[in-house]
């Protein structure tokens, strides 16, 4: 059985939406091998919230390993056995950590950094790597096994979850979903920009539907008392389906579309296959709107403001409606 290595610096829930249609082509391309997926700084939701979506797929997973971080490595090697690796691929494109993981002996090593110099033996034919990141991802696998694959989109849930989201929204209405979270403020278009599309929303026959993520549970009680019409579908859980990515994941996909900033909230619901207005500052929206996804992107550059805060509400309204609009 051949043994494989994919290193990345870590996985936050956005980026393991982004990727999870690679990690279904990374079994793919290598049938029959053991996968150890190894996230060398930080947390990796592969080993936490996206767990049961991977489990067919990896075989391994280690997260916050302490790899690629030291400088020393680049003399020492990396903390991970020298040899057992056939094929070992880095998926960043700084050399930081392909310094280090190229003291592994594996029979392929496969790092994109520094044009692919560093790589054994160098791919031929590599051409420019796309900026999309489940497709950047999905062309170094097969550069790194021989083996072109179609990447699959397609949202696999754990039975229970689209019941538990049947009941927490039911038939009978058309749902606008609202994440106004991120990871960063620079990413948060205002607060009070959703509360007030959150009034807005029954004007064009939509119940607004908050998805708040842990860092913003304490905006809760202010959208309730400003918007006590809205639903939080995914607040509490339901039926024994805990809340957390699985449960919000199928919640999106009952939703007629939604609006998100460029983080982690958005990645779930656009997972879902409907429509998400999502928002972006100085992010570049090739890099992490996935194919496969239905996005109706807004820049702040497209709407000429400085940054994500300014752009105006009813920008993101005409979009809704014409998101509406649609057959």
């Amino acid at each position: 059985m051949r043994r494989v290595l994919i290193y990345t610096s870590g996985d936050l829930i956005g980026d393991g939406l982004l990727k999870l249609p690679a990690v279904r082509t990374l079994r793919r391309v290598f049938p029959g091998a053991h996968l150890t997926w190894l996230a060398g700084h930080g947390p990796s939701v592969f080993a936490g919230a996206l767990a049961p979506l991977v489990r067919e797929h990896l075989d391994e997973v280690i997260q916050c390993a302490g790899v690629g971080v030291r400088y020393r490595e680049w003399l020492t090697g990396p903390a991970l056995p020298r040899d057992g690796w056939d094929v070992v691929i880095d998926t960043l494109r700084l050399p930081r950590s392909t310094l280090s993981l190229r003291h592994l002996r594996a029979r392929v090593f496969l790092a994109p950094a520094a044009g692919f110099r560093f790589s054994r033996p160098r791919p031929r034919g590599s051409g420019a790597l796309p900026r999309s990141l489940p497709e950047y991802l999905c062309r170094l696998f097969a550069l790194a096994g021989g083996r072109e694959q179609t990447p699959d989109y397609r949202l696999w849930l754990p039975a229970g979850y689209r019941e538990a989201a049947r009941e927490l929204l039911p038939e009978g209405r058309a749902y606008l979903g609202l994440a106004p979270g991120s990871g960063g403020a620079n990413k948060c278009w205002p607060l009070e920009n959703y509360i007030e599309l959150a009034h807005w929303a029954p004007q064009v026959g939509l119940t607004p539907a908050f998805f708040i993520g842990p860092a913003e549970r304490a905006w809760v009680p202010r959208l309730k008392e400003a918007v006590p019409g809205a639903l939080f579908p995914d607040l509490e859980g339901h039926q024994g389906m805990a809340p957390g990515p699985l449960l919000s994941l199928a919640l999106g996909e009952r939703l007629r579309c939604a609006v998100a900033n460029d983080a982690g909230g958005g990645h779930i619901l656009a997972a879902g296959g409907r429509p998400v207005v999502t928002l972006f500052g100085r992010s570049d929206p090739a890099k992490f709107v996935a194919p496969g996804t239905d996005r109706e992107v807004i820049t702040a550059a497209s709407v000429g403001v400085a940054g994500v805060e300014e752009i105006p509400v009813a920008v993101v309204r005409q979009r809704i409606e014409r998101v509406l609009s649609r057959r």
